[in-house]
């Protein structure tokens, strides 16, 4: 460790880059302008710097966390340091003296902006650490490795701006293989094209995530022989393997006590607007899927002002929402305003149909009703076992669908397309167990 006073010697001026010994500078014993004493301070400022950009800094102190990740392509103005740091103000640094003392650093790249301004970025993006709570497990290095061949929604939808640091895959082609090949799961063809582009992608390490990443047809649990099933499904397409306990022989598909006929699961992705819109249509009765939809959505307003992705495929909300529409009528016979107590959409939180309601404003376009009252699935599982459910991960560990690691078994965790299978096996876990799933949201 690295100890510098100030001119007064009397407030201490700190920095971590070497631990094995410590050195004391009086600024009153040295010659400014002398070689080694330039030379001093600028390795002091340099270490300053580097440590208000480390990770160990980063990750405890939320102010210079926000500057460094909530700025474009990650420059922070040099003067955000130079009016909040005592240490930087006392040796009353310029912005150009910031710039030379940095020019050397291997952690931080500049960029200076005449006559007393520079700009400062970490050369290897920050990445924060994913917070669980209490008795939490970090993501492990396995985990990370598998995310980090996840897609990256914002430059599908048109634009990210981490650009080339982003952590994510900026390939449309690996998307739309990753989109096909969860439209069409039980497809032998999409899962080759999707192995196909994660390959080409990713490198040769890309198989180790199949098939965890691959979609499946969603059904109930898994037979524990084929001559135990009660009868075959309906639908050829589904795959065999699978046992079909009905409670109740008698009882129609969609009569389940309350139960709805129908839930349009979804789960949307997009933080200031929408920027993808996936949903699975699931029949109580029948215990399965039975449809698939799924848009990226361009925002209104995020991406003003920034060249756009070439061969985007996202298309604007309003066109979603008409998509959606005729989906629904090809799926189940109805339109969007029929949408009712019949058939309600289920998400994992209140903020999805809500947010629904957000975007139509932005889009200059009118709610429909049908996303103005919800199932909100935490609440479900809240009142089935008590305590609180914060997330989809606590749902997922209480249906036994969580791996050791607290990851999700299955996809890419806020990949809306994966996210909205995962609260899929949810549900089915609770309609398994004969439990309500009833109206619980409402705006």
């Amino acid at each position: 460790r690295c100890l510098f006073t100030d001119h007064l010697g009397s407030t201490p001026f700190f920095s971590t880059r070497d631990r094995s010994s410590v050195t004391v500078v009086h600024w009153t014993n040295m010659a400014m302008s002398s070689g080694s004493g330039a030379e001093n301070r600028a390795r002091a400022i340099r270490e300053q710097i580097e440590h208000y950009f480390s990770d160990a800094h980063l990750t405890t102190d939320k102010f210079f966390r926000r500057l460094v990740m909530d700025t474009p392509e990650g420059w922070v103005d040099a003067g955000s340091f130079l009016t909040s740091c005592r240490r930087l103000q006392r040796l009353k640094v310029s912005g150009a003296e910031l710039a030379v003392a940095l020019a050397d650093s291997h952690e931080l790249e500049v960029a200076p902006i005449p006559p007393d301004r520079c700009l400062i970025r970490r050369v290897r993006p920050f990445r924060a650490r994913v917070h669980k709570g209490g008795g939490g497990k970090r993501e492990s290095t396995c985990r990370a490795r598998c995310d980090a061949h996840a897609p990256c929604g914002y430059y599908v939808a048109g634009y990210c701006r981490f650009q080339d640091r982003c952590d994510l895959r900026h390939s449309i082609p690996l998307a739309m293989a990753y989109r096909r090949q969860w439209l069409h799961p039980a497809l032998d063809i999409a899962r080759s094209e999707l192995l196909h582009w994660a390959k080409l992608e990713g490198g040769s390490g890309a198989e180790e995530l199949f098939p965890g990443v691959f979609s499946k047809h969603l059904s109930c649990a898994v037979a524990r022989d084929r001559l135990e099933r009660d009868r075959s499904h309906p639908d050829p397409e589904v795959e065999d393997g699978f046992e079909w306990d009905y409670s109740d022989a008698d009882r129609p598909p969609g009569t389940l006590m309350a139960t709805p006929r129908h839930f349009l699961v979804f789960d949307l992705e997009g933080k200031d607007e929408i920027i993808e819109f996936p949903v699975i249509a699931i029949d109580a009765g029948a215990q399965c899927e039975v449809g698939r939809f799924q848009r990226f959505v361009q925002p209104v307003r995020l991406f003003e002002g920034h060249g756009l992705t070439p061969a985007s495929p996202a298309v604007p909300f309003t066109e979603t929402l008409s998509d959606f529409d005729t989906w629904l009528h090809e799926t189940l016979g109805i339109s969007l305003s029929d949408v009712g107590s019949d058939v309600v959409f289920l998400t994992c939180g209140d903020w999805d149909c809500r947010h629904v309601d957000t975007q139509c404003r932005i889009s200059g376009t009118p709610t429909p009703p049908a996303f103005r009252q919800w199932v909100n699935i935490k609440r479900t599982f809240s009142e089935t076992y008590g305590g609180e459910f914060r997330g989809m991960r606590s749902l997922l560990a209480r249906a036994r669908l969580l791996g050791r690691d607290g990851s999700p078994e299955h996809g890419f965790h806020h990949l809306g397309m994966h996210d909205v299978e995962n609260i899929c096996r949810c549900l089915l876990h609770l309609l398994k167990q004969d439990i309500d799933v009833t109206l619980n949201g409402f705006v």
